[in-house]
């Protein structure tokens, strides 16, 4: 296999893989999101006056428990991701810098052949 179609090989390997690091934390970011927003409602209720959900009141603190650990996992789990995502980044750019350096010394080399046959024709008509 060319150098140069493996290393578009190998953009395109870790290209999805970064992809699936971003879109994981797309997903992390909504889960969080949604697990904030009922703790919200949680704390609002239990700052209530409202007699009917005095009787729940112990449900509501174990629940706004659990969603507080819940809500530290997701940035845990988060933060973690986006540490993993970052050396995948990084050899991503490095294959792009790879290529974009191949397809250079391709032009270079094109360029020079093009030079060589036009310098061997005008060597050939002055003959």
């Amino acid at each position: 296999m060319p150098p140069l179609r493996r290393l578009r090989r190998l953009e395109q390997l870790f290209e999805s893989l970064y992809r699936c690091d971003q879109l994981r934390v797309m997903k992390l970011h909504e889960r969080k999101a949604k697990v904030a927003s009922r703790q919200e409602r949680l704390i609002e209720a239990l700052s209530s006056d409202n007699p009917c959900l005095q009787g729940f009141v112990d449900q509501l603190l174990a629940d706004s428990v659990r969603q507080s650990v819940e809500l530290s996992g997701i940035e845990t789990e988060l933060a973690q991701t986006v540490r993993d995502s970052a050396p995948r980044k990084a050899q991503l750019e490095r294959v792009r810098r790879q290529i974009s350096g191949a397809l250079t010394e391709l032009d270079r080399q094109a360029e020079k052949h093009i030079i060589d046959e036009i310098s061997s024709r005008n060597a050939a008509d002055l003959e």
